[in-house]
């Protein structure tokens, strides 16, 4: 009875929100000189008039004309409760002169009755993405793709982990954050509200949401993805998905993960050197019938059905961005994920604790700050923290993040070469500092506070 109830809520929920789109990102990939392939990558549901459509209007960013692009593809998504269909439309596009573009697409419509989008129906999706074209030939960009479903189900009155499984094939190091949905002509959906209890890591991009309270039924959520090379700001790409919350009473769960390497903020992470391998046991159970999968951006790790996950690293794969494998188990789909962070780094990369100017890696490794000349102490701290730098200096400009990538404003006093920073309304945490002085030279670093 439990299977045919389930399955005629899938029914009766699908019809009813049988409209329009979903979701969705833009990927590009450079083909040659100043030409890319320009891919739009819509989530719409297969019997409504939007995956209908063999075309849209793109709009390149550099002034030339509102362009229509063809549809070239479309896929089931995969393990989806919903008669959901990936409508992929590519087309190229040459820009004429370096700088810094914006692609983007608006495209009619939202499904009806999204819990926290009021008059969703009526909000346009609105994508969109950044591209440099250098005048710098051996600087090229293709930016990321998603290899997670963007319509999934979780699971009411538990804890929801997921992750769009995002991939960069430059391997930029990729960070990520929560942002409110665009509609009309870009603009920001001024009574989009975020769901009580969501959050994303910065670094993983491990979504996580305690959805307790949370209504049953659709959740509309937008992140933001930055790309960072060599410490620069590369692109950004928003990607819209959506989850709908749906009552359930198993109680499936991943197991033996208790015990894995955790970095200070909780998640799975482990580092090694070129050539190492690394395994790791990792199971789930559940009180119903599920299946579970590798979603892997190297094509090179392995996973059976008895939990053994396996990764063995190449010389090549020295570099500062971690490697995302995420673990998806689907009962029924209800989905689920685990993420492991694994860094793949040699003595060389000696720049790899900083990101855009904020460091990421281990606090107890304060090989990075010594080489910044910097002295924090203490930290981790109770109450306050002072960071130490190498020169006086007479002006500062002074940032700091939490872990989920937000900016978040501290108590704080500037003294000859000093930074104190004040706890105050600081909860608990993990926070990432930038400092620019007017020597010119920014520092950067990690925080605790406790």
């Amino acid at each position: 009875m439990k299977k045919i109830l389930f399955s005629l809520f899938i029914l009766l929920s699908t019809s009813l929100y049988a409209t329009q789109t979903f979701g969705g990102y833009i990927h590009y990939t450079n083909l040659t000189n100043n030409t890319y392939e320009i891919a739009v990558h819509l989530f719409q549901d297969l019997n409504s008039p939007a995956s209908q459509r063999e075309e849209i209007e793109i709009n390149y960013g550099d002034n030339s004309s509102v362009d229509t692009i063809l549809k070239i593809t479309e896929r089931r998504l995969n393990n989806s409760p919903f008669n959901i269909v990936e409508s992929i439309y590519i087309t190229r596009h040459t820009y004429n002169a370096s700088g810094i573009f914006t692609i983007t697409v608006e495209e009619q419509n939202r499904p009806a009755n999204i819990i926290n989008l009021p008059s969703s129906l009526t909000a346009p999706i609105f994508l969109k993405t950044s591209l440099e074209v250098s005048p710098n030939p051996t600087f090229v960009n293709n930016s990321i793709s998603i290899n997670a479903n963007a319509i999934v189900y979780s699971q009411a009155n538990k804890i929801f982990k997921f992750n769009l499984s995002a991939f960069d094939e430059d391997g930029d190091f990729l960070t990520y954050r929560l942002v409110k949905p665009r509609g009309a002509n870009g603009l920001e959906i001024s009574n989009y509200n975020f769901p009580m209890g969501s959050s994303i890591d910065l670094i993983n991009g491990e979504f996580i949401w305690d959805n307790t309270s949370a209504e049953l039924g659709f959740h509309q959520f937008s992140i933001e993805i930055t790309e960072c090379r060599e410490d620069e700001f590369v692109a950004t790409t928003t990607v819209d998905f959506m989850i709908y919350n749906l009552a359930s009473n198993d109680t499936a769960s991943f197991i033996n993960t208790q015990n894995l390497n955790r970095d200070e903020s909780g998640k799975i992470s482990y580092i090694i050197s070129p050539g190492d391998s690394l395994e790791l046991q990792i199971n789930y159970q559940s009180t119903d019938n599920y299946s579970i999968r590798l979603i892997d951006g190297t094509d090179r790790a392995s996973y059976d059905q008895n939990g053994n996950f396996k990764f063995v690293s190449k010389s090549e794969d020295n570099r500062c961005a971690p490697y995302l494998f995420i673990f998806e188990a689907d009962t029924r789909g209800v989905v689920e994920h685990e993420t492991v962070m694994i860094r793949v780094i040699d003595t060389n990369l000696i720049n790899c604790d900083t990101l855009c100017g904020f460091n990421v890696l281990s606090i107890e490794n304060q090989d990075k700050n010594k080489a910044q000349g910097l002295n924090i102490y203490p930290n981790p701290f109770t109450n306050q923290t002072t960071i130490e730098l190498p020169i006086n200096f007479r002006a500062v400009d002074f940032s700091l993040l939490n872990n989920l990538g937000q900016i978040v404003q501290a108590e704080i006093s500037v003294t000859d070469n000093q930074i104190k920073i004040y706890r105050s309304s600081l909860p608990e945490g993990i926070y990432f500092f930038r400092i620019a002085g007017d020597d010119k030279q920014v520092y950067s670093g990690k925080i605790v506070a406790q």
